[in-house]
């Protein structure tokens, strides 16, 4: 069964292990290699939600590259155990094709059409550009979630929800 995905590379396309990917290419593991779960599992990683990739990726320093693939073989999907959010799905397959590596418009546009709640997760692992951040905040006005998210990941203000919460009575 083929299922669509998206994943995270290095800028030079580059996975964290230093394979190579090429748009429109097809990779496959290994005959023998079984498919097993894990981030330290063994297959090609891949997640059905863009902003679930940026977990595996140090999106907010480097400047990344993210592909529309499909998978073409066994899929194997889990949670992944080490993430506290509770919200990042990985799948991994024995063969993925990089269909296409989005343009930063297309990865900002594709997120456009997502909840807020996914958006607030982007914005804390992709750095954006100051125009992409206004267009956003178009889409999502008075969103605090969204605004919140952004002044902490984006522009840095390590105090802005300790801020909000304090404003509000409470202490966190």
């Amino acid at each position: 069964m083929k299922r669509n995905g998206f994943k995270a590379f290095n800028e030079d396309y580059t996975n964290r292990y230093g394979m190579r990917f090429e748009e429109g290419k097809t990779y496959r593991l290994p005959d023998g290699v079984p498919l097993t779960k894990g981030n330290r599992g063994t297959g090609f990683h891949y997640s059905p939600y863009l902003e679930d990739t940026l977990h595996y990726v140090q999106g907010l320093i480097n400047q990344i590259q993210i592909a529309r693939v499909t998978a073409l073989g066994d899929v194997l999907t889990f949670s992944d155990e080490q993430n506290y959010y509770g919200f990042e799905d990985i799948s991994a397959t024995n063969a993925i094709k990089i269909n296409h590596f989005m343009s930063r418009e297309e990865i900002i546009n594709h997120m456009l059409t997502r909840p807020p709640f996914a958006v607030e997760r982007f914005i804390g692992g992709y750095k954006l550009t100051e125009t992409e951040i206004k267009k956003i905040k178009d889409v999502f006005p008075c969103n605090i979630n969204i605004d919140l998210a952004i002044e902490y990941y984006q522009r840095g203000d390590k105090k802005v929800y300790h801020k909000y919460y304090e404003n509000r009575g409470r202490k966190i």
